[in-house]
């Protein structure tokens, strides 16, 4: 079993207590392999293989989404999805959020979770249906803790959201990034499945 990180968290500042899980050097197949599980093992494929649409579509949806939504699971058991900001860098996801709710709760409980982006979605009422294309991915989550890392994360959604504003935001986020928390998902799986309109 792998260890899973603890820490000691308010709402102005965290402070890793230890930090076993998922370092710099970690990668999905290290992951697989230490498990000795196959990604058949993990992940059920797609029920649906007329939708499935092909990988190089769901990277794009990935890298051209405004927002997604995140799906973690609590301490109580409960699901919890929530949309936020993102960057998507190869096969990694990173997003920043407050250091205490139930959003890092959830991720420091269980760090596996889901990720979902709707790339298209247009109703088609004359045939009870809709044209679309999204994609789920499924990754294990963990704190950002190098400041280099940290600040590139940063500058990528300082150029994806306010792209007129680098230098503001590069000043911005060089004061707050000791007391930014930024957390990597680091993907197993995705799948990609939409609807063409005829």
């Amino acid at each position: 079993m792998v260890n899973t990180a603890i820490y000691s968290l308010n709402c102005y500042n965290y402070s890793p207590v230890s930090y076993n899980l998922h370092r710099q050097n970690y990668s999905p197949a290290n992951y697989r392999i230490l498990h000795r599980l196959k990604e058949e093992d993990m992940f059920k494929d797609i029920r649906r293989n007329d939708r499935k649409l092909p990988l190089e579509e769901g990277k794009r949806i990935l890298e051209e989404g405004l927002y997604g939504v995140l799906s973690t699971v609590g301490e109580d058991g409960y699901p919890y999805g929530v949309p936020v900001n993102y960057v998507f860098d190869d096969y990694r996801l990173y997003f920043h959020c407050a250091p205490c709710g139930s959003k890092i709760d959830n991720l420091l409980f269980n760090s596996k979770v889901s990720f979902c982006v709707v790339g298209r979605a247009e109703i088609l009422p004359e045939e009870f249906s809709t044209s679309y294309s999204s994609v789920v991915v499924f990754g294990i989550a963990s704190l950002v803790e190098e400041p280099s890392e940290k600040l590139m994360v940063l500058e990528r959604l300082i150029g994806k959201y306010a792209p007129d504003f680098a230098e503001e935001g590069r000043k911005e986020s060089e004061e707050s990034l000791s007391s930014t928390l930024i957390v990597r998902v680091d993907i197993q799986h995705i799948t990609t499945k939409g609807r063409e309109v005829k």
